[in-house]
Protein backbone atom coordinates (compact mmCIF):
# COMPACT_ATOMS: atom_id res chain seq x y z
CA UNK A 1 0.00 0.00 0.00
CA UNK A 2 0.68 3.76 -0.25
CA UNK A 3 3.28 3.09 -3.15
CA UNK A 4 2.62 7.29 -3.44
CA UNK A 5 4.57 7.69 -0.29
CA UNK A 6 7.59 6.36 -1.22
CA UNK A 7 8.24 6.95 -4.69
CA UNK A 8 11.80 5.62 -5.11
CA UNK A 9 10.87 2.08 -3.59
CA UNK A 10 12.98 -0.62 -4.73
CA UNK A 11 10.20 -3.72 -4.92
CA UNK A 12 13.00 -5.57 -7.34
CA UNK A 13 13.59 -8.17 -4.15
CA UNK A 14 9.50 -9.33 -3.81
CA UNK A 15 9.70 -12.63 -6.12
CA UNK A 16 6.33 -13.88 -4.71
CA UNK A 17 3.54 -15.02 -7.44
CA UNK A 18 1.93 -12.02 -7.08
CA UNK A 19 2.81 -8.62 -6.08
CA UNK A 20 0.28 -5.88 -6.00
CA UNK A 21 0.68 -2.03 -5.20
CA UNK A 22 -1.66 0.73 -4.41
CA UNK A 23 -0.27 4.35 -5.83
CA UNK A 24 -3.19 6.32 -3.80
CA UNK A 25 -1.97 9.84 -4.60
CA UNK A 26 0.07 11.94 -7.13
CA UNK A 27 3.63 11.98 -7.75
CA UNK A 28 6.66 11.21 -9.66
CA UNK A 29 7.93 7.38 -9.01
CA UNK A 30 11.63 7.23 -9.74
CA UNK A 31 11.98 3.60 -7.89
CA UNK A 32 12.01 -0.07 -9.28
CA UNK A 33 8.49 -1.56 -9.86
CA UNK A 34 9.73 -5.55 -9.64
CA UNK A 35 6.71 -7.41 -10.63
CA UNK A 36 4.07 -5.30 -9.10
CA UNK A 37 1.03 -4.93 -10.62
CA UNK A 38 0.42 -1.40 -9.95
CA UNK A 39 -3.33 0.40 -9.31
CA UNK A 40 -3.52 3.86 -9.22
CA UNK A 41 -6.38 5.88 -7.25
CA UNK A 42 -8.87 7.50 -8.72
CA UNK A 43 -8.06 11.19 -9.86
CA UNK A 44 -4.63 10.34 -9.00
CA UNK A 45 -1.33 10.50 -11.34
CA UNK A 46 1.51 8.68 -11.52
CA UNK A 47 4.62 10.06 -13.33
CA UNK A 48 7.54 8.02 -14.14
CA UNK A 49 10.28 7.94 -16.74
CA UNK A 50 9.10 5.35 -19.61
CA UNK A 51 12.70 3.46 -18.70
CA UNK A 52 10.65 3.01 -15.04
CA UNK A 53 7.78 1.71 -16.79
CA UNK A 54 8.75 -0.08 -20.05
CA UNK A 55 7.38 -3.53 -19.44
CA UNK A 56 4.81 -3.36 -16.35
CA UNK A 57 1.74 -3.73 -15.84
CA UNK A 58 0.22 -0.28 -14.40
CA UNK A 59 -4.14 -0.14 -14.29
CA UNK A 60 -6.82 1.59 -12.27
CA UNK A 61 -9.64 -0.15 -10.27
CA UNK A 62 -13.37 -0.75 -12.26
CA UNK A 63 -15.38 2.48 -12.52
CA UNK A 64 -12.25 5.22 -11.35
CA UNK A 65 -10.51 7.68 -13.56
CA UNK A 66 -6.54 7.30 -13.38
CA UNK A 67 -4.02 8.80 -14.90
CA UNK A 68 -0.24 7.50 -16.35
CA UNK A 69 2.23 10.27 -17.41
CA UNK A 70 5.23 9.20 -19.00
CA UNK A 71 8.41 11.22 -19.36
CA UNK A 72 11.68 11.14 -21.71
CA UNK A 73 10.01 8.25 -24.03
CA UNK A 74 12.87 9.27 -26.49
CA UNK A 75 15.32 7.89 -24.34
CA UNK A 76 13.42 4.50 -23.86
CA UNK A 77 13.34 3.87 -27.45
CA UNK A 78 12.17 0.26 -26.96
CA UNK A 79 10.10 0.47 -24.28
CA UNK A 80 7.10 -1.62 -23.98
CA UNK A 81 3.82 0.65 -22.54
CA UNK A 82 1.40 -1.82 -23.42
CA UNK A 83 0.78 -3.18 -19.70
CA UNK A 84 -0.53 0.18 -18.95
CA UNK A 85 -3.90 0.62 -18.93
CA UNK A 86 -5.03 3.36 -17.36
CA UNK A 87 -7.95 5.79 -18.01
CA UNK A 88 -5.48 7.76 -19.18
CA UNK A 89 -1.79 7.67 -20.82
CA UNK A 90 0.52 10.49 -22.01
CA UNK A 91 4.03 9.79 -23.09
CA UNK A 92 6.24 12.76 -23.67
CA UNK A 93 8.99 12.24 -26.55
CA UNK A 94 11.09 15.04 -26.06
CA UNK A 95 14.44 14.28 -28.26
CA UNK A 96 15.17 12.57 -31.71
CA UNK A 97 15.10 8.91 -32.18
CA UNK A 98 13.63 5.51 -33.98
CA UNK A 99 10.66 4.36 -31.55
CA UNK A 100 11.21 0.51 -31.82
CA UNK A 101 8.73 -0.52 -28.45
CA UNK A 102 5.09 -0.90 -28.12
CA UNK A 103 3.03 2.55 -27.23
CA UNK A 104 0.33 1.23 -25.72
CA UNK A 105 -2.79 3.41 -25.57
CA UNK A 106 -0.34 6.12 -25.09
CA UNK A 107 -1.18 9.66 -26.57
CA UNK A 108 2.29 10.85 -26.99
CA UNK A 109 3.11 14.39 -27.63
CA UNK A 110 6.65 14.94 -30.04
CA UNK A 111 8.49 18.04 -28.37
CA UNK A 112 9.56 21.16 -30.73
CA UNK A 113 12.19 20.89 -33.10
CA UNK A 114 12.07 16.97 -32.40
CA UNK A 115 11.37 14.10 -35.01
CA UNK A 116 10.11 10.64 -33.86
CA UNK A 117 10.62 8.21 -36.15
CA UNK A 118 9.21 4.35 -36.61
CA UNK A 119 7.92 2.00 -38.62
CA UNK A 120 4.20 2.46 -39.80
CA UNK A 121 3.32 -0.61 -37.30
CA UNK A 122 4.64 1.19 -34.54
CA UNK A 123 3.04 4.22 -34.91
CA UNK A 124 -0.49 3.62 -37.03
CA UNK A 125 -3.76 3.56 -34.46
CA UNK A 126 -1.87 5.74 -31.92
CA UNK A 127 -2.10 9.63 -31.34
CA UNK A 128 0.80 11.37 -32.15
CA UNK A 129 0.55 15.10 -31.33
CA UNK A 130 2.62 18.35 -31.23
CA UNK A 131 3.42 20.57 -28.28
CA UNK A 132 0.79 23.30 -28.51
CA UNK A 133 3.16 25.82 -27.49
CA UNK A 134 6.52 27.39 -28.51
CA UNK A 135 7.46 26.36 -32.30
CA UNK A 136 4.85 23.63 -32.24
CA UNK A 137 6.36 21.34 -34.97
CA UNK A 138 6.88 18.00 -33.18
CA UNK A 139 7.15 15.74 -36.52
CA UNK A 140 7.18 11.63 -37.07
CA UNK A 141 8.81 10.29 -39.91
CA UNK A 142 7.61 6.74 -40.95
CA UNK A 143 9.41 4.18 -42.68
CA UNK A 144 7.68 1.12 -44.48
CA UNK A 145 9.57 -2.21 -44.00
CA UNK A 146 9.11 -5.76 -45.69
CA UNK A 147 6.58 -8.15 -43.36
CA UNK A 148 5.60 -5.77 -40.98
CA UNK A 149 4.42 -3.04 -42.53
CA UNK A 150 3.13 -4.57 -45.71
CA UNK A 151 -0.92 -4.35 -44.52
CA UNK A 152 -1.24 -1.53 -42.23
CA UNK A 153 -3.24 2.00 -43.08
CA UNK A 154 -1.82 5.03 -43.23
CA UNK A 155 -4.30 6.95 -42.79
CA UNK A 156 -5.00 5.85 -38.89
CA UNK A 157 -1.22 8.00 -38.42
CA UNK A 158 -3.81 10.26 -36.50
CA UNK A 159 -2.45 12.96 -33.82
CA UNK A 160 -2.04 16.57 -35.11
CA UNK A 161 2.12 16.41 -35.41
CA UNK A 162 3.10 16.72 -39.05
CA UNK A 163 4.09 13.45 -40.71
CA UNK A 164 7.22 14.48 -42.55
CA UNK A 165 7.96 11.82 -44.50
CA UNK A 166 6.44 8.21 -45.43
CA UNK A 167 9.90 5.99 -47.16
CA UNK A 168 9.10 2.57 -48.44
CA UNK A 169 12.54 1.18 -46.97
CA UNK A 170 12.45 -2.54 -48.74
CA UNK A 171 10.83 -3.43 -51.41
CA UNK A 172 7.50 -5.82 -50.74
CA UNK A 173 4.14 -6.06 -51.98
CA UNK A 174 1.95 -3.75 -49.90
CA UNK A 175 -1.27 -4.51 -49.02
CA UNK A 176 -2.93 -1.48 -46.54
CA UNK A 177 -3.94 1.66 -47.57
CA UNK A 178 -1.73 4.88 -48.41
CA UNK A 179 -1.71 7.88 -46.66
CA UNK A 180 -3.88 9.98 -48.37
CA UNK A 181 -1.75 13.78 -48.54
CA UNK A 182 1.50 12.31 -47.48
CA UNK A 183 3.32 11.25 -50.49
CA UNK A 184 4.83 8.03 -50.24
CA UNK A 185 8.78 8.12 -51.18
CA UNK A 186 10.36 4.86 -52.79
CA UNK A 187 14.31 4.68 -51.40
CA UNK A 188 17.27 3.63 -53.54
CA UNK A 189 16.43 0.70 -55.85
CA UNK A 190 13.22 -0.57 -54.01
CA UNK A 191 10.66 -2.27 -55.72
CA UNK A 192 7.17 -1.17 -53.90
CA UNK A 193 4.44 -3.74 -55.26
CA UNK A 194 0.72 -3.12 -54.85
CA UNK A 195 -2.86 -2.96 -56.85
CA UNK A 196 -3.56 0.15 -58.99
CA UNK A 197 -6.65 -0.20 -56.35
CA UNK A 198 -4.03 0.98 -54.02
CA UNK A 199 -2.26 3.49 -55.73
CA UNK A 200 -5.08 5.35 -57.38
CA UNK A 201 -5.27 8.97 -56.54
CA UNK A 202 -2.02 8.42 -54.19
CA UNK A 203 1.71 10.57 -54.39
CA UNK A 204 4.04 7.99 -54.62
CA UNK A 205 7.55 9.32 -55.48
CA UNK A 206 11.04 8.25 -55.80
CA UNK A 207 14.39 10.63 -54.78
CA UNK A 208 16.80 9.51 -56.43
CA UNK A 209 15.11 8.22 -59.52
CA UNK A 210 15.91 4.79 -58.86
CA UNK A 211 13.20 3.08 -57.44
CA UNK A 212 10.30 0.81 -59.10
CA UNK A 213 6.98 0.78 -58.47
CA UNK A 214 5.12 -2.09 -59.91
CA UNK A 215 1.22 -2.05 -60.23
CA UNK A 216 -1.16 -5.32 -60.53
CA UNK A 217 -4.58 -5.15 -61.69
CA UNK A 218 -4.97 -1.89 -63.80
CA UNK A 219 -8.23 -3.95 -65.11
CA UNK A 220 -10.35 -3.64 -61.83
CA UNK A 221 -9.70 -0.38 -61.43
CA UNK A 222 -10.80 1.39 -64.68
CA UNK A 223 -10.55 4.74 -63.39
CA UNK A 224 -7.66 4.47 -61.70
CA UNK A 225 -5.54 7.65 -61.26
CA UNK A 226 -2.08 6.91 -61.51
CA UNK A 227 -0.74 10.40 -62.10
CA UNK A 228 0.47 10.66 -59.11
CA UNK A 229 2.62 7.98 -59.05
CA UNK A 230 6.10 9.48 -59.93
CA UNK A 231 9.28 6.49 -59.52
CA UNK A 232 12.01 5.75 -61.93
CA UNK A 233 10.28 2.90 -63.56
CA UNK A 234 6.51 2.45 -62.96
CA UNK A 235 4.72 -1.11 -64.68
CA UNK A 236 1.07 -1.42 -64.46
CA UNK A 237 -0.54 -4.81 -65.56
CA UNK A 238 -3.81 -5.14 -67.41
CA UNK A 239 -4.96 -8.36 -67.08
CA UNK A 240 -8.77 -8.40 -68.15
CA UNK A 241 -10.84 -6.70 -70.58
CA UNK A 242 -12.15 -3.27 -69.88
CA UNK A 243 -12.52 0.23 -70.93
CA UNK A 244 -10.12 2.52 -68.77
CA UNK A 245 -11.19 6.06 -68.00
CA UNK A 246 -8.62 7.16 -65.70
CA UNK A 247 -5.04 8.31 -66.12
CA UNK A 248 -2.33 6.01 -66.78
CA UNK A 249 0.29 8.91 -65.95
CA UNK A 250 3.80 7.57 -66.43
CA UNK A 251 3.14 3.75 -66.40
CA UNK A 252 4.31 1.20 -68.84
CA UNK A 253 0.76 -1.29 -69.26
CA UNK A 254 1.08 -4.16 -70.25
CA UNK A 255 -2.35 -6.10 -71.25
CA UNK A 256 -2.56 -9.54 -70.51
CA UNK A 257 -2.75 -12.48 -72.91
CA UNK A 258 -6.01 -12.54 -75.18
CA UNK A 259 -7.01 -9.35 -73.07
CA UNK A 260 -8.22 -6.04 -74.34
CA UNK A 261 -7.92 -2.95 -72.96
CA UNK A 262 -10.09 0.15 -74.27
CA UNK A 263 -9.56 3.73 -73.94
CA UNK A 264 -9.78 7.25 -75.87
CA UNK A 265 -6.83 8.08 -77.93
CA UNK A 266 -6.87 11.01 -75.59
CA UNK A 267 -6.04 8.57 -72.58
CA UNK A 268 -3.51 6.46 -74.69
CA UNK A 269 -1.59 9.28 -76.51
CA UNK A 270 1.99 9.45 -75.39
CA UNK A 271 1.56 5.98 -73.23
CA UNK A 272 3.59 3.36 -73.44
CA UNK A 273 1.46 0.07 -73.74
CA UNK A 274 2.71 -3.37 -74.91
CA UNK A 275 2.08 -6.97 -74.16
CA UNK A 276 4.21 -10.13 -72.79
CA UNK A 277 6.45 -11.66 -75.46
CA UNK A 278 4.33 -14.23 -77.18
CA UNK A 279 1.20 -12.80 -76.35
CA UNK A 280 -1.89 -11.69 -78.23
CA UNK A 281 -3.35 -8.83 -76.55
CA UNK A 282 -5.45 -5.85 -77.98
CA UNK A 283 -5.56 -2.13 -77.63
CA UNK A 284 -9.22 -0.49 -79.09
CA UNK A 285 -8.78 3.13 -78.95
CA UNK A 286 -11.70 5.41 -79.84
CA UNK A 287 -13.00 9.13 -80.20
CA UNK A 288 -9.64 9.55 -82.82
CA UNK A 289 -10.92 12.22 -84.31
CA UNK A 290 -11.28 14.31 -80.87
CA UNK A 291 -7.90 13.88 -80.46
CA UNK A 292 -6.44 14.95 -83.55
CA UNK A 293 -2.94 15.11 -82.70
CA UNK A 294 -2.59 11.46 -80.34
CA UNK A 295 0.59 10.40 -80.56
CA UNK A 296 -0.47 6.12 -80.61
CA UNK A 297 3.46 4.90 -81.22
CA UNK A 298 4.15 3.90 -78.34
CA UNK A 299 1.31 1.17 -78.47
CA UNK A 300 2.74 -1.99 -79.39
CA UNK A 301 0.42 -4.69 -78.36
CA UNK A 302 -0.44 -7.43 -80.99
CA UNK A 303 -3.39 -5.53 -82.37
CA UNK A 304 -4.44 -1.96 -82.16
CA UNK A 305 -7.46 -0.20 -83.42
CA UNK A 306 -8.64 3.34 -83.78
CA UNK A 307 -12.31 4.38 -84.38
CA UNK A 308 -12.43 7.78 -86.27
CA UNK A 309 -15.99 8.70 -85.76
CA UNK A 310 -16.11 12.30 -86.33
CA UNK A 311 -14.71 14.94 -89.30
CA UNK A 312 -11.13 16.29 -88.81
CA UNK A 313 -7.58 16.90 -89.90
CA UNK A 314 -5.31 14.61 -87.53
CA UNK A 315 -1.68 15.46 -87.29
CA UNK A 316 -0.23 12.62 -84.83
CA UNK A 317 1.28 9.53 -85.01
CA UNK A 318 -0.96 6.25 -86.14
CA UNK A 319 1.64 3.76 -84.86
CA UNK A 320 0.26 0.32 -85.77
CA UNK A 321 -3.56 1.31 -85.43
CA UNK A 322 -5.42 -0.52 -87.48
CA UNK A 323 -8.09 3.29 -88.21
CA UNK A 324 -11.84 2.47 -88.98
CA UNK A 325 -13.39 6.08 -90.19
CA UNK A 326 -17.06 6.48 -89.00
CA UNK A 327 -19.82 6.17 -91.69
CA UNK A 328 -20.08 9.82 -93.57
CA UNK A 329 -16.94 10.98 -92.03
CA UNK A 330 -13.78 12.32 -93.32
CA UNK A 331 -10.51 11.63 -91.78
CA UNK A 332 -8.17 14.29 -93.52
CA UNK A 333 -4.08 14.15 -93.36
CA UNK A 334 -0.98 14.52 -95.14
CA UNK A 335 0.31 11.64 -96.86
CA UNK A 336 3.86 11.69 -94.78
CA UNK A 337 0.89 11.06 -91.66
CA UNK A 338 -0.84 7.85 -93.06
CA UNK A 339 1.80 6.65 -95.60
CA UNK A 340 2.01 2.77 -95.11
CA UNK A 341 -0.63 2.96 -92.55
CA UNK A 342 -3.98 0.78 -92.41
CA UNK A 343 -7.17 3.15 -92.76
CA UNK A 344 -10.92 1.68 -93.54
CA UNK A 345 -14.27 1.92 -92.49
CA UNK A 346 -17.08 -0.44 -91.62
CA UNK A 347 -19.01 -3.12 -93.68
CA UNK A 348 -21.90 -1.36 -96.01
CA UNK A 349 -20.55 2.30 -94.55
CA UNK A 350 -19.47 5.44 -96.87
CA UNK A 351 -16.57 7.27 -95.49
CA UNK A 352 -13.39 9.21 -96.70
CA UNK A 353 -9.91 9.74 -96.76
CA UNK A 354 -8.64 13.59 -97.36
CA UNK A 355 -4.71 12.82 -98.43
CA UNK A 356 -2.80 16.07 -98.78
CA UNK A 357 0.70 17.29 -99.69
CA UNK A 358 1.15 14.01 -101.01
CA UNK A 359 3.90 16.20 -103.34
CA UNK A 360 5.62 16.12 -100.58
CA UNK A 361 6.10 11.99 -99.84
CA UNK A 362 6.87 11.22 -102.97
CA UNK A 363 7.08 7.45 -102.11
CA UNK A 364 4.25 7.47 -99.85
CA UNK A 365 2.88 4.20 -99.62
CA UNK A 366 -1.19 4.76 -99.27
CA UNK A 367 -2.34 0.87 -100.87
CA UNK A 368 -3.88 0.59 -97.01
CA UNK A 369 -5.98 3.17 -96.86
CA UNK A 370 -9.36 1.10 -98.34
CA UNK A 371 -12.31 3.50 -97.51
CA UNK A 372 -14.94 4.34 -99.67
CA UNK A 373 -13.37 7.51 -100.96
Amino acid sequence: TALHSTLAANLSGITTNAVTAAFGGNGTFTGNLGTAVVTVGDGNTLTATAAVVTGKTITEAAETNATTTITALHSTLAADLSGIDTNAVTAAFGGNGTFTGDLGTAVVTVADNVSLTGAANKLVSHTINKSGTGDNNGAIVVTLNAAADTAVDLTQLTGNAAITSITAADSFTFTGTLHGTTATTIADGVNLTTTAAKAAGKTISDGTDTGTVTLTALHSTLGADLSGVDANTVTAAFDGNGTFTGDIGNAVVTVGNNNTLTTTAAKASGKTINEAGGDDATVALTALHSTLAANLSGITTNAVTAAFGGNGTFTGNLGTAVVTVGDGNTLTATAAVVTGKTINEADATNATTAVTALHSTLAANLSGITTNA
